[in-house]
């Protein structure tokens, strides 16, 4: 998004009026932006407005009480305040000044900060405001002199948006950054010396997490998503922490993958967090999530349900897994990290574990708790693979879902799944086929279970130097017979169970 503004001289001590146009902003792209007039002015000493900027569908807009700073050859800052054009696109920007110099820079929204070396320090707010349909703080814009009289408005930070839908009325959002040394607000700094201003934190007083607060409370949908919009610093992150906090205090929390932000763009995640004032599936409780009074949803599907990166503080480790809030599944003692635990299903005992920060799995027809340290593989796939022969585990992702090891080469023709690491140690698991020599085609599937008697799974149809992707659906086609309890796939690379293999 651009703004194109063109200067003119004025008489001295006269009263200036600034013409500035807003574009929209679609996508990850900016678009073109329009002409208007735009007087020089000399130095004056001018202080920081609270001003704030809306949004129209994907137009930015003029509100009332908006100011941009404009910057002289000696960098001292010149302020010019909205007197007509709130809520438009277009508005006209006042300041009583003596002309004298060129302005050289200009930045949005308005600051007291000196330019110094092509550089000017603002602040992106770490505690945002909630804006129905907008923006919740000010949205950084600037712009460069090209020849003495025309300005190009450029959008220096990002719009992130989240999605979100439930029965909950929602009190607050925090997004916080998953990567070492990755910042989204705080104190940073407008660069103009490449000709093109960009906006990136600073080396102190960066901020990794933004709280969107919403006051009295949003109250969510459950048919109709609500926007949630957050002004961030661009970059590329290694992936986010959403956590969401409703009316009652209990928190949702949901991390996603990497995400690239680019300046000038709305961001969107696809799908909507949906956010209840109970919880409606499978999910952890504890004496860690706020007391036993909140809860961590687990996600997932074919038979294994899932949270990451959940810290449990010391003295602080007792759990249990539920279904909404009738179904309890509980078990007295310890779970170490990498060895299934089955819990009773009439909930009685507490699961306990040592503080740290782990990964919770749930299998949900055999109701076994498996804990791993967080970042580490539950489940994982050994053999003639990847020019190894049993001596190298090839850790199994969710994704969709589905556990699935991506990217495997057959260099022989057997493999099995197994818990990270161990053979049938405190009822690990040792999944594979109920007789030796039973074969699974590429691009079809078999019926597999856990015990110690189980055998290699021998696969056919591959081809050498050619990668394949093994998926595991944990739901048992009868969940009387535990000799069939689940299925494995083994699929071209890039391709789904149900898909051809052509």
């Amino acid at each position: 998004m651009k703004k194109i503004l063109f200067l003119s001289s004025l008489a001295i001590a006269a009263a200036f009026t600034v013409s500035c146009n807003k574009e929209n902003i679609e996508g990850d792209a900016a678009t073109a932006g329009e002409s208007a007039l735009f007087p020089a002015s000399s130095v004056i000493s001018a202080s920081s407005a609270s001003t704030k900027t809306t949004l129209d569908g994907t137009s930015i807009l003029w509100a009332e009480g908006d100011a941009i700073t404009l910057f002289g050859e000696n960098g001292a800052p010149v302020e010019y305040t909205l007197v007509s054009g709130a809520g438009t696109k277009s508005g006209q920007f006042e300041n009583q000044a003596v002309a004298g110099q060129v302005t050289a820079y200009a930045v949005y929204p308005a600051t007291e900060n000196t330019l110094a070396e092509s550089k000017v320090a603002v602040t992106v707010a770490a505690a945002q405001n909630y804006t129905a349909d907008g923006f919740p703080t000010d949205y950084p814009m600037a712009a460069v002199t090209e020849n003495g009289t025309d300005f190009t408005f450029e959008n220096l930070a990002t719009v992130l948006r989240l999605q979100l839908k439930g029965d909950a009325t929602v009190a607050s959002v925090t997004v916080r950054t998953l990567g070492e040394n990755e910042y989204i607000a705080g104190a940073a700094t407008i660069d103009f010396t490449s000709g093109t201003p960009v906006l990136a934190a600073s080396a102190e007083g960066a901020a990794s997490a933004v709280t969107l607060n919403c006051g009295d409370g949003v109250a969510l949908s459950a048919d109709n998503e609500t926007s949630f919009n957050f002004i961030l610093i661009p970059g590329e992150y290694s992936g986010f922490e959403v956590t969401v906090t409703d009316a009652n205090g209990a928190e949702t929390v949901r991390t996603t993958g990497a995400v690239e932000l680019k300046a000038g763009s709305i961001k969107t995640f696809e799908s909507p967090l949906e956010i209840y004032s109970t919880p409606q599936g499978w999910n952890l409780t504890g004496s860690f999530t706020n007391n036993w009074q909140s809860w961590i949803d687990l996600t997932g599907g074919h038979g294994i349900y899932y949270c990451t990166n959940i810290t449990v503080p010391a003295d602080e480790g007792s759990f249990k897994i539920r279904k909404g809030t009738s179904q309890w599944y509980g078990q007295t003692g310890t779970v170490e990290v990498l060895k299934p635990v089955k819990a009773n299903e009439n909930g009685s005992g507490d699961f306990t574990v040592a503080s740290g920060t782990y990964d919770f799995y749930f299998v949900e027809d055999n109701t076994n708790v498996i804990v791993t340290e967080a970042g580490t593989a539950a489940f994982s796939v050994i053999g003639n693979i990847n020019n190894t022969s049993y001596n190298t585990d090839f850790p199994m992702v969710i994704e969709n879902g589905w556990l699935v090891a991506k990217g495997i080469e057959f260099t022989g023709n057997t493999f099995k799944i197994r818990t990270t690491g161990k053979w049938n140690e405190d009822n690990s698991y040792n999944i594979g086929v109920g007789s030796e020599g039973e074969t699974l085609t590429v691009g079809t599937s078999c019926n597999v279970w856990s015990h110690t008697a189980t055998h290699d799974m021998t696969i056919t149809g591959t081809e050498a130097g050619k990668k394949y992707d093994i998926y595991l659906d944990m739901k048992r086609h009868d969940p009387n017979n535990s000799a069939d309890n689940m299925t494995v796939w083994v699929m071209p690379e890039g391709q789904v169970p149900g898909q051809s293999a052509e």
